[in-house]
């Protein structure tokens, strides 16, 4: 309780601050975005006057803030994805043109260093086919360029695929992938 003769205003501004505040050992009410502290000690004093422990609760202010602004930025923005986009962004695919190469080349009875491996060659081998298509022109059109495409995809499959793909099965999954990329970037030209 306030010790003197002070008038209403002034002891209804200081009403409950006969302590300071555990948590942050404020004592008065802030009235400039600042407030008084009590010193546990001479260090402690030390310490706030250095600025240091300041600086470090502004930044894990900061850093909470920045936080809770970041979720909340990304609990809007996982409202606002269709099931696909949630789906290639938890599979760690950037859009959904490599999480579809992935569903192509996916297979039954993966151990998870193979998905974590399919995931890589699925990018890698999309990476490579839109270069190559780039560097054609109608390359759909030609029996030439189609057969390029073809061993293109053939060779990173071979390379590149998981050993728990057979042989015989990179030619079916070259056919799919070929047949995958001719509908998707036939218009390229």
């Amino acid at each position: 309780m306030l010790q003197g003769n002070y008038r209403l205003e002034t002891i209804a501004l200081h009403a409950g601050q006969e302590t300071a505040d555990p948590a942050t050992d404020s004592r008065a009410v802030p009235i400039y975005q600042t407030a008084s502290y009590v010193f546990h000690d001479s260090q402690h004093a030390a310490d706030r006057f250095g600025l240091q422990e300041i600086i470090s609760n502004y930044n894990q202010e900061q850093n909470r803030a920045t936080i809770e602004k970041t979720f909340g930025d990304l609990m809007r923005l996982s409202l606002e994805l269709t099931e696909e986009e949630k789906r290639y962004i938890r599979e760690g695919f950037e859009n959904d043109e490599q999480l579809s190469m992935y569903d192509v080349l996916m297979k039954d009875d993966l151990s998870k260093e193979d998905i974590k491996k399919l995931k890589v060659v699925a990018k890698d081998l999309l990476e490579k086919i839109k270069a190559q298509l780039t560097t054609m022109d109608h390359p759909f059109d030609k029996q030439e360029t189609r057969a390029s495409i073809i061993i293109t995809i053939r060779d990173i499959l071979w390379k590149e695929l998981p050993e728990s793909y057979s042989d015989e099965s990179i030619n079916y999954y070259r056919d799919a992938v070929y047949s995958y990329v001719s509908q998707h970037y036939g218009s390229m030209s």
